[in-house]
């Protein structure tokens, strides 16, 4: 957790499933919270977030406070900031919170850097791919979702490979020995194919 001057706090959490209404479920990386630490009545408002990636390009998100929270979690005081759109991993990105405390426009710009790996990132960009691997190594096998609502049920596999789950489409998967290779690893209509690398 962030605090600044101790008016604002700012964290980033992991998240993975957020439902604002029945009919309106998207899967997301990062929820961005954002708390005002207000005395004696004062109020505040937010009037836009605004997040960019690497490239400058803005990420859509929604902004949800006390009376859009579906959930009845969130305080006046309190928001949250809900990316559109899944965060790249080990990606810096931009943010800025433009509010009005007091009667006075302010701005608060900082930035946060995403989750990174001590292993080396197998990316499934389409329904299937082949990757090259070593066996005893670790790898993170990202599944790219093809919408807000796409998730990874569960992933079927051969003996001799581990697979730890990090989040829905996000796996660390390790080969114990190279005669286990070739094997394939399916979620749904989506399949990876893992090879001895030579």
């Amino acid at each position: 957790m962030n605090s600044l001057r101790g008016v604002l706090q700012i964290s980033l959490l992991t998240s993975h499933l957020f439902s604002f209404s029945q009919k309106l479920r998207l899967l997301v990386g990062a929820v961005i919270n954002v708390t005002f630490n207000l005395e004696d009545g004062r109020r505040v408002k937010v009037t836009s977030f605004r997040l960019y990636d690497e490239k400058k390009r803005e990420v859509p998100v929604r902004v949800m406070d006390a009376k859009s929270d579906p959930n009845l979690h969130l305080k006046d005081n309190q928001f949250a900031i809900f990316p559109l759109k899944r965060l790249e991993y080990s990606t810096t990105y931009l943010a800025q919170l433009h509010y009005i405390l007091d009667k006075k426009a302010k701005v608060k710009e900082w930035s946060f850097k995403t989750r990174s790996f001590d292993a080396s990132m197998l990316k499934l960009l389409s329904n299937e791919d082949s990757f090259s691997i070593e066996p005893k190594r670790s790898y993170i096998l990202y599944i790219e979702p093809h919408g807000p609502n796409d998730l990874i049920g569960e992933l079927s596999y051969a003996e001799g490979v581990a697979v730890e789950m990090l989040d829905p489409h996000t796996f660390r998967i390790e080969v114990a020995d190279a005669e286990d290779l070739p094997l394939t690893i399916r979620a749904g209509n989506r399949e990876v194919r893992l090879l001895l690398a030579r």
